[in-house]
């Protein structure tokens, strides 16, 4: 998929006769077959059941990993065993254009890269083929001077996480999921029609209310934001993370850009009187050839969850993401998916309790120079620099 493929990007192992080498235009029909069977795979083993086995989908999810590796300058590896082909690899830079100065200031990383497609045929799989796709394609970034790489992957799908175990990515975040059921028009329609939202009505007999973000609650969100990072840094095993001043600040005013937007909305928890949590979510629509991989057409991703520490296993969690649930029913979302960072034994436990699977996830490790993976010492022990 590179035009100009670098010196040094493959490699062989005659004892195995394995050969790894660029993609080439004559690759694309093992692709596209791959990919739909890949799918089918992914479909079968997920356990949110969010995917389906869709014919005639390789063909353009070919066609659109490669313009993404065309426009990201990204790299297409395949996996030759015996001269037949076994797999494959994309590697792209994670950002296009460089990641945004305020996010920056909380990582420990400054140019990352993601796996964003790899699968091993079958037959081919537990021989140390895939670990090796992947140590070609870290090194040819690690030379590029890129220092992270990121791979997300579905739950249920064994041998793609065993690769990644197996290469050194350590899990960064945790992606779940919820099924919301039918029966949502009828609220929908009441929504639209300006009755009360559902949900944000205070409860006479509790010291526990929910309403809708105000601009009063700016300082509250970026203190709830910085410390939040903190406690990231302190749990996370990836150690991706660390704490610095204002990022809280620069994070708060791109929640509330995107709550600003349509179909998007945030909810406060006040606990008499006082604000201890919030929640950010929107629609996310899904058509086209993408859609037809997914067992839904519109989803709920809730972008930032937060309940303060003096307050948590109190309900005051449970009762946000119920206002959510009630929200993106009535918008007629038929799932509602979010994340929460690997560690956090909270919000995996509010989670599991209120019928949310673990069904993705996110692991990222830092990259050497020669593009081993490795594990840097921590930058912080939690104080703001």
């Amino acid at each position: 998929m590179e035009r100009h493929p670098e010196p040094g990007i493959s490699a062989t192992s005659p004892r195995r006769g394995w050969k790894i080498r660029p993609y080439r235009p004559q690759d694309r029909k093992f692709l596209e077959v791959s990919l739909e069977a890949h799918l089918a795979e992914k479909a079968r083993l997920a356990p949110l059941r969010d995917l389906r086995p869709s014919r005639h989908w390789g063909e353009p999810y070919a066609r659109y990993l490669i313009a993404l590796a065309e426009d990201r300058q990204g790299l297409g590896l395949i996996a030759e065993v015996g001269g037949e082909r076994a797999g494959y690899l994309l590697v792209v830079p994670a950002v296009p254009h460089g990641m945004p100065r305020w996010e920056l200031r909380s990582t420990t990383f400054r140019r990352p890269c993601a796996a964003e497609e790899m699968f091993v045929l079958p037959r081919f799989r537990r021989t140390g083929l895939g670990v090796e796709l992947l140590s070609t394609g870290a090194r040819a970034f690690a030379r590029r001077g890129f220092d992270w790489l990121y791979a997300a992957y579905h739950a249920g799908h064994r041998p793609e996480v065993r690769i990644y175990e197996r290469f050194g990515l350590r899990s960064c975040s945790v992606g779940v999921g919820k099924w919301l059921g039918s029966g949502h028009r009828m609220r929908r329609r009441r929504l639209e029609r300006g009755s009360p939202r559902p949900g944000l009505l205070p409860d006479a007999g509790s010291r526990l209310r929910l309403r809708e973000f105000r601009g009063s609650d700016r300082r509250f969100l970026e203190e709830s934001l910085d410390a939040e990072l903190a406690e990231r840094v302190r749990h996370l095993p990836s150690r991706e993370l660390t704490v610095r001043r204002g990022w809280g600040r620069s994070y708060a005013r791109s929640l509330w850009t995107e709550a600003s937007k349509p179909n998007a909305w945030a909810i406060v928890a006040e606990w008499s009187g006082t604000a201890v949590g919030f929640a950010f979510a929107g629609i996310q629509e899904h058509g086209g050839w993408q859609g037809r991989a997914l067992a839904f057409r519109r989803a709920c991703s809730v972008s930032s969850l937060y309940v303060v520490p003096a307050r948590e296993r109190l309900g005051v969690g449970a009762s946000i993401l119920r206002v959510v649930e009630q929200h993106a029913r009535a918008r007629g979302c038929d799932l509602i998916r979010t994340f929460y960072p690997e560690g956090d034994r909270f919000y995996a436990e509010l989670f599991r309790r209120e019928g949310y699977l673990r069904n993705v996830g996110v692991t990222g490790v830092h990259l050497s120079p020669e593009g081993l993976p490795l594990l840097p010492p921590r930058r912080s022990s939690g104080r703001v620099t």
